[in-house]
């Protein structure tokens, strides 16, 4: 992917960088190896492009099992298999083409993360439109992960992970609140759900650590621009 252009912070020795995209969540590490050890036993007629369609298509598919999950809670174990499509898909698509040495820098950046937008809000609409999730959550957790994304964008190299989570780690979780839903569909603490309080408290720590990089980085660039006057 394009490395961003805009007040790059440094790469520190452990970081995992693929695609020109820093990686420093728990999992990225073996996440890694187990990519390299399938990327050369993908069949030769599976594209990057078939991966990148797939995990827009596994996008589709966690947004109506999720509304289908409404009427019957069977249809959550349909969306982990979908969540777990879509990483796959997702993971591979980039890492494939560097492998067959068939890479588009540019394009495989923008398409990447415009269907990742088009993930993050297909899985929380789907997700408050069966009523399993209050709306106003949804709401909430679609704009911060969406300004997460704005903020990586100022970084020389695309930060897909920050404080040890990243994507993958975000998708097991969903899996497990999908279980925790399914197992205990009555678990209410006065109005919420259990699986409503933990994400309104995972939101709580993503919005606080929001504030922070978002300061942290102003500061960083305004320095670095008024630096330049003195040259």
């Amino acid at each position: 992917m394009a490395k961003r252009k805009i007040g790059g912070e440094p790469i520190q020795p452990d970081d995992v960088i693929i695609d020109d995209k820093r990686q420093t969540s728990v999992l990225a590490r073996y996440e890694r190896k187990l990519l390299e050890w399938i990327n050369p036993r993908i069949p030769a007629w599976i594209t990057p492009d078939i991966l990148t369609y797939t995990a827009l298509f596994a996008s589709i598919g966690v947004f109506v099992s999720y509304v289908l999950a409404g009427v019957n809670l069977w249809y959550l174990w349909a969306v982990n298999i979908f969540i777990f499509i879509h990483w796959f898909a997702d993971s591979t698509d980039g890492r494939l083409a560097i492998f067959r040495k068939k890479p588009r820098p540019n394009y495989g950046h923008y398409i990447d993360h415009f269907f990742d937008m088009i993930a993050i809000l297909l899985m929380f609409t789907g997700w408050a439109l069966s009523g399993l999730l209050n709306i106003y959550i949804a709401t909430l957790w679609v704009l911060l992960l969406y300004f997460w994304t704005f903020h990586s964008s100022f970084r020389e190299t695309y930060t897909i992970s920050y404080y040890g989570v990243g994507f993958t780690e975000g998708r097991i979780v969903g899996v497990l609140l999908n279980a925790i839903l399914f197992f205990y569909p009555t678990f209410f603490i006065k109005q919420f759900h259990v699986v409503e309080w933990a994400l309104i408290g995972a939101f709580i720590v993503g919005f606080i650590a929001l504030v922070f990089q978002v300061v942290n980085t102003l500061l960083r660039l305004k320095k670095e621009d008024e630096r330049k006057w003195t040259r």
